[in-house]
């Protein structure tokens, strides 16, 4: 037992350098915390929509050109690609699709080929973080797909699960909205 000369305020001292240790350490934590913020990559998702590439550069540090563009739909061409963007904890490849000057499309896909692989489980875990379970989504489900539908802002969003013997893949595709005039349709 330690020996101190007034054994009142031996307790009162012990705790006050207790908090300031404490409030240091937290002080610490917050300060990381907000620097690694600060600096962390924001997440692809819609709010890429509409940038040009010198933007997505500045957003991106490690965009990377790919050496043989994806097609798209409409003849968009994938050549910018993120090697590892998190959703939800899990890794997936993402690629942005130009028209002109701007992004007109962003698709992310995660291939998983060890079996069997947890592909309900991740494919919801995506779904909830992406926001497609919520407001106006919908979804429908086939004997070896499941596909989300829904919108952020003025994008479309879907996610797709694919099945197969060898392997699982989810793709999340953002997509500007175009609304149509009934006349046209």
């Amino acid at each position: 037992m330690a020996h101190f000369p007034n054994p009142g305020a031996a307790p009162h001292r012990l705790m006050l350098r207790l908090s300031r240790a404490s409030a240091n350490a937290l002080a610490a934590f917050f300060a990381a915390t907000a620097f690694s913020t600060a600096h962390a990559q924001p997440v692809a998702n819609a709010s890429q929509l509409g940038m040009t590439l010198p933007e997505l550069q500045a957003a991106y540090p490690s965009l990377q050109r790919v050496a043989r563009p994806t097609v798209a739909p409409h003849g968009l061409r994938g050549q910018w690609r993120l090697a590892d963007t998190r959703i939800a904890g899990l890794p997936f490849e993402t690629t942005f699709f130009f028209q002109g000057q701007r992004v007109l499309r962003i698709e992310q896909l995660r291939v998983d080929d060890t079996q069997p692989c947890a592909q309900q489980t991740e494919f919801a875990t995506v779904v909830s973080a992406t926001g497609l379970q919520y407001g106006g989504g919908l979804s429908g489900m086939a004997p070896t797909s499941l596909d989300a539908f829904g919108t952020a802002g003025d994008a479309d969003v879907s996610a797709h699960l694919q099945v197969s013997a060898a392997m699982c893949s989810i793709r999340i595709v953002y997509k500007p909205t175009v609304l149509r005039d009934a006349s046209t349709l």
